[in-house]
């Protein structure tokens, strides 16, 4: 089913919760991704809107844009497990009668309606954050059907986004001509400090995001705990971050367990900007998540001079091979803590930090990642 396409060209975003402001890696992507596809859209005079689709319930107080982005606010079910495939549908039909040109669907769960998409005639463009159907959260029928939207939403797309090149393994019936690997950015100007001229003895470790059991963030608390036990001067442990939804048990006993130990600092939420104050040279970041896609919060920890401590998944590898971070088993309390141990005792070194610095202007910024999507876009328009 073909549209009348003129004037203006519409792009639909749809498969997050929302923007602005919101914590959770597909929205802060969103949030810095687009407004500069829009720049460059401008720069060579492509007269596109760009429209986000955002589920109302989040947002009690509502504007109508984020800079050069439209906002539009489509309600969905609360109901786990439904309300993002439901409200991807809404926004798909919304984008249909707005008569858009292309959508973007993010989150495989939203990959499931590219085929519709490309019945009322959109381009259609996925991206991948992360490997979804394996969430602890889900059961079987919840992965066989995230499974079997990641691979048949992928035959029917033009373009697929991939975060990271490790997901490529995960999608075998896709063409690989129309895949593209699109980074995560981090501006990492005006982040170097003072304490970079010197060797930095760490203080803190740090867990920053939703506090949910995929995270693993009570084994940290726990391993934490035996690694003061074990030793009688230690760093502190500080967790930032809100509950997720549907999730809140969880939070609470995490908070409680945390609440034993005066050497953590439970701190809850906490905007996007003073977060930033503790990505500091003398900090390690702690993030043992059982699934990410290429966490935001790694890349602005070290953009802030922070070493890693992640978990073996293979979505870390790559935080090991360019920005030497030390990964564990966030299943073996023992490894944690040996690891811990050993970054307490290593001083962090000025010129590794200069290094990562170096690496992240080079292979991680948002104008790259944007150059890519705006040139598929162009091709798109143009029917390619």
């Amino acid at each position: 089913m073909k549209q009348k396409r003129q004037g203006v060209r519409k792009i639909w975003v749809a498969g997050l919760r929302g923007i602005p402001s919101l914590s959770g890696g597909v929205e802060q992507v969103v949030e810095r991704l687009y407004p500069q596809l829009k720049e460059l859209c401008e720069e060579q005079e492509m007269n596109v809107a760009i429209t986000i689709a955002n589920r109302s319930q989040y947002f009690p107080k509502r504007i109508d844009s984020f800079g050069s982005l439209q906002l539009r606010y489509l309600s969905s079910p609360d109901l786990k497990g439904f309300e993002s495939l439901l409200h991807s549908g809404y926004s798909l039909w919304s984008a249909f009668r707005d008569k858009a040109d292309v959508i973007h669907l993010h989150a495989i769960g939203a990959w499931i309606w590219a085929p519709i998409a490309r019945l009322l005639g959109l381009r259609v463009c996925l991206y991948h954050h992360g490997n979804d159907h394996l969430r602890d959260k889900w059961g079987l029928a919840a992965r066989m059907f995230l499974r079997s939207s990641m691979h048949f939403g992928s035959l029917f797309a033009h373009r697929v986004y991939l975060l990271n090149p490790v997901h490529m393994a995960n999608l075998p019936l896709v063409r690989k001509g129309k895949v593209r690997i699109v980074p995560n950015g981090i501006d990492c100007e005006n982040t170097l400090r003072e304490e970079v001229a010197q060797a930095i003895e760490m203080t803190n470790f740090l867990f920053v995001g939703r506090v949910t059991p995929e995270k693993n963030v009570l084994e940290l608390i726990r391993a934490f705990n035996l690694l003061c036990q074990q030793r009688q001067i230690t760093p502190r442990l500080r967790i930032i971050g809100p509950a997720a939804h549907g999730e809140e048990a969880y939070y609470e006993t995490c908070r409680e367990e945390a609440a034993l130990n005066p050497r953590i600092d439970f701190m809850g939420a906490m905007p996007p900007a003073k977060v930033k104050e503790y990505y500091r040279p003398d900090a390690v970041l702690t993030l043992l998540s059982s699934i990410e896609g290429m966490p935001m919060v790694a890349l602005e920890a070290i953009a802030g001079g922070s070493r890693l401590l992640l978990s073996n998944i293979p979505e870390h590898q790559v935080f090991e091979e360019n920005f030497a971070a030390k990964r564990v088993d966030p299943a073996q309390p023992g490894q944690i803590v040996a690891a811990m141990k050993e970054m307490i005792d290593r001083p962090h070194d000025a010129n590794h930090i200069m290094e990562n610095m170096e690496k992240l202007k080079k292979n991680h910024n948002w104008e790259s990642s944007a150059i890519i999507l705006r040139d598929d876009l162009k091709a798109l328009l143009a029917g390619k």
